[in-house]
């Protein structure tokens, strides 16, 4: 794709399997963009972690640019100052991404289940 495409590519990784960073880096096959938020913040399970994204890259060998200690700090003031609920890998998160659906539905999903009396697990399967 990447060599027919004339603008630069990005990839955007989703952590419900716990692969947020690990896809990041594969990505990088084709794409010259990767993002990432302080620590992972996002719905859900959340998005790549930036800060774990940045340490990981600069071990591996390639120069991001960007000063490790500084985006630790400012990963910690966005923890402290900014998160009502720092991201985690749940049940429900796992599931939804073994079933490819965006886990920020988990409280649609949640309440549809209540409804219906249904394992929330099995709706989003």
């Amino acid at each position: 794709m990447v060599k027919n495409l004339s603008i630069a590519v990005g990839f955007h990784a989703h952590n419900n399997l716990g692969m947020s960073v690990a896809n990041s880096l594969a990505a990088q096959a084709g794409a010259t963009i990767v993002d990432g938020t302080a620590r992972g913040f996002g719905a859900g399970s959340g998005n790549a972690p930036l800060e774990v994204i940045v340490a990981v890259l600069e071990k591996m060998g390639f120069s991001t640019g960007i000063e490790l200690y500084k985006v630790l700090d400012a990963s910690d003031i966005a923890e402290k100052e900014l998160m009502k609920v720092i991201p985690s890998i749940t049940s429900v998160s796992v599931v939804s991404g073994l079933a490819g659906v965006f886990s920020g539905f988990a409280k649609h999903v949640e309440r549809i289940s209540k409804e219906y009396k249904l394992d929330s697990r099995d709706v989003f399967l």
